[in-house]
């Protein structure tokens, strides 16, 4: 279904990449493998998925990374149906390779791993010679000190454990994470080489619910009295531990 023909009514991709263009906010995109309506889609082990990769999953790419700039980095999800194999992944990180080089692909666009040493969650890297995708994509799971290859791990910022990822009418009642909570998951990251993707769901009408706002704000605040530990550094050099963690930038060290 397109976006126009539903109630919101408007190209909110367009508006976001229109956005973050010309500013330090790089236009990025979320998009999941797994598909809930499409009938060319099956979840089964063995599933030919060429007529889905063909008329859905690449015209879709093409869209998105044809028609609004150039985009930073397309964050996957939805790869664990047994349908979705490793070859899969090789051939759709080839196609949008071509479409746009520089955009970074994330590693849930390959088979699911069964994870690894240094991040128990399943979507550590896919377990073989040539793994698929730009960099690691942790849920809700720091894991360990990791420098081989960028990493984030998203974060809700309404405390439901299972994940609140969007606004839902009703059911968007968790409470909003303190200040603490969050910088506390970001202090975590980055002092492991890492970054923190917080996620929070736009209302239906595209605005920002007002508790989400104020901690988005607090946040703020204190990035604007720390952020020069946070951007641009890279973790260590001392290991994380009990005591904390450790950032450097150039000759200096942020503990």
């Amino acid at each position: 279904r397109n976006v126009m023909e539903t109630p919101f009514h408007r190209d909110y991709i367009k508006e976001v990449a229109e956005a973050c263009n010309g500013s330090q906010v790089r236009f990025c995109l979320y998009y999941s493998i797994l598909d809930w309506v499409s009938p060319k889609y099956s979840a089964k082990a063995g599933a030919d998925l060429t007529a889905y990769k063909n008329e859905v999953f690449k015209p879709h790419m093409k869209e998105l990374l044809t028609r609004y700039g150039k985009v930073g980095c397309i964050w996957f999800d939805g790869h664990w149906d047994a349908s979705w194999t490793h070859e899969n992944a090789k051939e759709m990180y080839s196609y949008i390779r071509h479409l746009q080089p520089d955009t970074l692909l994330g590693n849930r666009i390959d088979q699911k791993s069964d994870g690894s040493g240094v991040c128990a969650w399943t979507g550590s890297f896919f377990h073989g010679p040539d793994p698929v995708g730009d960099y690691q994509a942790r849920e809700m799971d720091v894991g360990g000190f990791y420098m081989d290859k960028a990493w984030d791990n998203c974060y809700n910022l309404r405390a439901n454990p299972c994940g609140s990822w969007s606004w839902i009418k009703d059911q968007y009642n968790w409470p909003t994470r303190t200040r603490d909570d969050v910088i506390g998951k970001l202090i975590e990251c980055i002092g492991r080489d890492g970054g923190l993707l917080l996620g929070l769901g736009p209302r239906e009408d595209g605005t920002i619910d007002r508790e989400d706002a104020f901690a988005l704000k607090n946040i703020g605040l204190w990035m604007n009295e720390n952020g020069e530990a946070v951007y641009g550094t890279r973790g260590g050099p001392w290991m994380p531990g009990s005591w904390g963690v450790s950032t450097r930038k150039g000759n200096k060290v942020f503990l």
